[in-house]
């Protein structure tokens, strides 16, 4: 597989220094990438559209009103060793990404944090989930801060998950189980758009990069809603 390859190498060369620069961090956007899978906007949705900042900052607490049963708000996933509950995202548009800190896509994340930086103000959110499922490209906690630093990452940060089985995490099954979805995870930094409702949006693979115009286009329309 071509963008196995890719990472594989990649990996040889970040070993040797956690988030090195390298050629293959510049792969072209269509290397690995998925069409833009367009999801049908009838699943996964929650009745309360509107911002909702009652759980508290570490999304402890309950949310009020409580989200769907079955929606993305209805999830929770660990932030920095504590539970987060996902409602406290709700009524915003989110883009969800599987990140890496060993990885030649790596430094994707500085683009993940140009557009945290560019939507923020209009209720957007870029949300990454650390997997080490892909060569154990993950990273340590030390090499995911020390990346965090170097690429000026604005947006939450999950801890380590699994997004394929075994143990696959639930946000993950449920990216997963609705339409356009994308179905297994093939590589690190795949993304897809969540609306204000808490529907899924539309799916791109890893080398679909974070400013390409599909996906910068289909924020901007999620945001215009």
């Amino acid at each position: 597989m071509k963008l196995a390859l890719i990472c594989a190498l990649a990996l040889t060369l970040c070993l040797q220094t956690a988030c090195s620069d390298d050629d293959l961090a510049a792969a072209d956007a269509g290397t690995g990438s998925a069409d833009m899978n367009v999801a049908d906007s009838g699943s996964g949705s929650d009745s309360a559209p509107s911002p909702d900042r009652s759980a508290g900052p570490d999304g402890a607490s309950a949310c009020s009103p409580p989200p769907a049963k079955g929606s993305f708000f209805a999830l929770s996933a660990k932030l920095g060793g504590k539970e987060r509950k996902l409602c406290n995202y709700r009524g915003k548009v989110l883009l969800v990404v599987n990140i890496a800190a060993k990885c030649g896509f790596t430094p994707q994340l500085g683009d993940l944090a140009k557009l945290q930086s560019t939507h923020s103000a209009k209720t957007f959110e870029v949300l990454g989930f650390y997997c080490n499922q892909f060569a154990n490209q993950g990273g340590t906690q030390k090499e995911q801060d020390s990346c965090e630093q170097k690429y000026g990452v604005n947006f939450d940060t999950f801890d380590t998950l699994n997004v394929n089985a075994p143990g696959e995490h639930a946000v993950f099954s449920w990216l997963k189980a609705q339409p356009g979805g994308g179905g297994a995870v093939t590589w690190n930094f795949e993304k897809w758009l969540i609306g204000k409702d808490g529907k899924l949006i539309a799916h791109w693979g890893t080398g679909t990069k974070p400013d390409d115009t599909k996906i910068t286009t289909a924020i901007k329309a999620a945001l215009a809603k």
